[in-house]
């Protein structure tokens, strides 16, 4: 996967490409005050939706009326002890969450803006990284970034709903210890794959007024800088602003052995209207 860092030339910026290393920050560094802001799903709510989602099933028959009256119960108005045990859980994925460090970068290396904001208005310089997530020496998951108008709802039953299904219609007749095995290991599956639509909801959902970014996300349990395989870059495309003085301490930079293979380009405007082509040099 070709992802692309914008940088300025700052001393951080260079020392980073020297020491090979990339800046993985928390959220609070990030420069959108809505970053993180999704809410976690509404237990109460939640049950409310599976409980209406039940009723069509019912209303046209593809569930039993047996069947139906178990599956509501089951989804009935929340306890204070669930209620208690909820808050947990969440405040739970929500720290680690926090705490963790993020690389943003772009799928594309063209766009007007992404130079203006974070090139240091076009002086700076782009990184061209190839499938960096398997270069980096900390492990990373790779999210990409979904553009909404509103916050993501999380309170959708179909997953809790399908696991009542497979359990108590279609597996019903099992032995009743491979049943409770299976019980448990679908039970651990869904639990795991709420927590993660969670997280990647709070970590990869941004307003759309951002989409002309592009960006994937680099996550990882580690923050700070990280250290990179050189051979991840592949090009480096210096900004229509940049000094040549710039281009020269950068050339200098990646005149080593383990930098010696990377392209240098060079942006420019196009001629025939707005927008930024990108050259070889």
């Amino acid at each position: 996967m070709k992802l692309y860092k914008y940088r300025s030339t700052s001393k951080y910026s260079l020392e980073g490409l020297i020491n090979n290393e990339m800046f993985f920050s928390t959220y609070k560094d990030f420069n959108d005050p809505f970053e993180f802001g999704n809410p976690a799903p509404d237990l109460a709510k939640y049950n409310k939706n599976a409980r209406k989602k039940l009723r069509g099933l019912f209303d046209s028959k593809e569930i039993s009326r047996k069947d139906f009256l178990h599956f509501v119960s089951l989804v009935g108005k929340p306890s204070e002890e669930t209620l208690k045990e909820r808050e947990e859980t969440l405040a739970r994925i929500q720290e680690n969450i926090i705490n963790i460090g993020i690389l943003c970068l772009s799928e594309i290396e063209n766009n007007i803006l992404m130079w203006s904001h974070y090139a240091e208005d076009h002086k700076g310089f782009c990184i061209e990284f190839n499938d960096l997530a398997e270069h980096v020496a900390s492990p990373t998951d790779i999210i990409n970034v979904q553009y909404l108008d509103d916050f993501e709802d999380l309170n959708n039953p179909e997953l809790l709903i399908e696991f009542y299904i497979i359990m108590f219609c279609d597996n019903k007749d099992l032995p009743r210890l491979e049943w409770e095995a299976k019980y448990k290991k679908l039970g651990r599956m869904l639990s795991k794959n709420e927590e993660t639509q969670l997280a990647t909801a709070i970590m990869g959902n941004k307003y759309t007024d951002w989409a002309y970014e592009k960006e994937v996300r680099l996550v990882s349990k580690s923050k700070g800088p990280i250290k990179y395989d050189s051979k991840s870059i592949k090009s480096i495309t210096f900004g229509l602003r940049m000094s040549e003085n710039d281009k020269n301490t950068i050339k200098n930079i990646c005149n080593t052995e383990d930098k010696n293979h990377i392209v240098f380009k060079q942006a420019q405007k196009l001629e025939s209207g707005y927008g930024i082509k990108v050259i070889n040099l």
